[in-house]
């Protein structure tokens, strides 16, 4: 079974004497809500934004197959903890839906329970983001969201904003692995004769290959190199994002931490030493998110990978991820 509900326990954090008298716990440890009291037909208060849930993709197998670092299958839980002393400011609901496991580095079957469950999520009213995870997770992520975009009229267009180190154009060779999963994205519209919308943001040149810009380049997919995404760039990214947005009718959102520096985040399977700050990766995650709101395309899901806490003693990359989490709940 790759499928285990979320102990809620997991949750509860230590209140200070100042917040004992409270009724309610007014940080998400005490605002969290199980799947299960989910219903469609939930009343919404007035200005109350569409509920979302957060789901665990708790495998590294993509990871060790391309040579990164181990430790992200246990990035879920430390987000979750990290998320658990967050103050709660969100006009929504937000559930959690459990976590997908890999057994027995049955990665194919793993990411086919994660498309499922994204599927369902988004057909009963439920945005998910899901907490990776090595970056394999986005081969499940798409697979879910097109089962649920495409089970309509079939001309839709599902655009992806990347904001990684990474292409992910690797050949999926021996296996599907983590550094393959966007070029997989790519081969399945192609066979299918689905658009291909991509733009990635925050690219490192030094890891990735010749022949991987030659394929992202075949393939459509507009890019920006780390070095042009500071803050003095926002102004043409920003037009970059209209028009990239001006053709969508749903976003998926996939954020990969190495998109920041090793001193914002050492817990990924390659630190970035020249990646970028976490105000300016904050910064760049809220330009993306006011775009997609003001052009109303939908923001379809997220997923956030590469938090591994076996590599962040600290535990700073989990509260880095639980940052980014928290701004998404609140647009």
């Amino acid at each position: 079974m790759t499928y285990k509900k979320t102990d809620m326990t997991l949750w509860k954090r230590k209140r200070l004497k100042d917040q004992a008298s409270f009724d309610i716990d007014p940080f998400w440890s005490g605002r969290i809500k199980a799947l299960e009291d989910y219903s469609s037909e939930c009343f919404r208060k007035n200005g109350e934004l569409a509920p979302m849930a957060l789901i665990g993709f708790a495998t590294d197998e993509g990871v060790k197959r391309s040579a990164g670092r181990s430790g992200a299958a246990h990035g879920p839980l430390v987000i979750r903890r990290a998320l658990a002393n967050l103050a709660w400011h969100q006009q929504r609901d937000i559930y959690d839906a459990g976590d997908i496991w890999c057994e027995e580095e049955q990665l194919i079957i793993a990411q086919s329970q994660l498309a499922g469950h994204v599927a369902r999520l988004l057909d009963i009213g439920l945005t998910p983001i899901i907490l990776g995870g090595g970056l394999e997770v986005s081969w499940g992520s798409y697979q879910g969201a097109s089962r649920h975009a495409f089970a309509g009229p079939s001309d839709v267009a599902i655009g992806i904003v990347s904001l990684g180190a990474r292409l992910a154009m690797s050949e999926a060779d021996p296996q599907p692995n983590a550094q393959s999963v966007f070029l997989q994205i790519a081969q399945y519209c192609k066979e299918r004769n689905l658009d291909f919308p991509c733009y990635c943001l925050g690219l490192d040149e030094q890891v990735t290959s010749a022949e991987e810009f030659d394929r992202a380049e075949a393939y459509g997919v507009h890019w920006r190199l780390q070095q042009k995404c500071g803050e003095a760039f926002f102004p043409e990214i920003e037009q970059e994002i209209r028009c990239f947005l001006a053709s969508l009718d749903y976003l998926y959102l996939s954020v990969s931490l190495d998109l920041f520096s090793i001193a914002a985040a050492p817990g990924v399977s390659a630190p970035s030493v020249f990646g970028l700050d976490a105000r300016v990766g904050m910064g760049l995650l809220r330009l993306i998110l006011h775009e997609a709101q003001r052009a109303e395309v939908p923001l379809l899901l997220v997923d956030i990978a590469e938090c591994n806490p076996l590599e962040d003693p600290d535990g700073r990359t989990a509260r880095l991820a639980a940052g980014l989490v928290y701004e998404i709940a609140k647009v």
